[in-house]
């Protein structure tokens, strides 16, 4: 990517005006809301993304959430939690047992990755339940959550836009 200069707060490249940035997102299914209120933008601490874009970005299950009930295309899967932390506090369904019990059912193969990680770590193809089942311990023990989605092979194109004006594009072969 050309652009990584630009993207890493090149001090040539002026902050972004957000004033006119709205961002309303809520689900009910992941217990999150993120209401983004124009002058809110401008008091930001990060560079070139609001408070909102990143919060987005630092959860995979809450942006592909966010991304269906906004009518963007995007890669459909399944939150579920990846051990017991903090079980006390949610709804039942998405827990380690279930997560285990619903792999019986997955069309193999499937990818899973943790939803707040990041650089590719524990980002994986699962094989068959047996494969789901060791990914789910291993990851369980650095991650609290991870998202289950069907695995696409091929080409991957990303497109870093900023304001509606695309900065940077790149190619990822497999």
């Amino acid at each position: 990517c050309r652009c990584s200069t630009l993207l890493c707060g090149d001090s040539s490249v002026a902050s972004p005006d957000m004033s006119s940035w709205d961002l309303l997102v809520d689900s009910p299914a992941l217990g999150r809301r993120v209401h983004l209120l124009r002058s809110a933008t401008s008091a930001s601490p990060y560079f070139l993304n609001s408070a909102a874009a990143m919060s987005l970005a630092r959860d995979k299950g809450f942006a592909a959430e966010a991304f269906g009930a906004s009518g963007v295309p995007h890669v459909p899967g399944r939150l579920f939690f990846a051990n017991d932390r903090h079980a006390v506090f949610r709804k039942p369904g998405r827990e380690p047992a279930d997560a285990l019990e619903a792999a019986l059912d997955f069309v193999y193969p499937v990818f899973c990755k943790p939803v707040s990680g990041s650089k590719g770590d524990f980002a994986e193809p699962i094989a068959d339940a047996a494969s789901f089942a060791d990914y789910l311990s291993r990851v369980g023990a650095r991650h609290d959550a991870i998202l289950v989605q069907p695995l696409i092979r091929g080409v991957e194109h990303r497109v870093i836009v900023l304001q509606g004006v695309a900065l940077c594009s790149y190619e990822k072969t497999p």
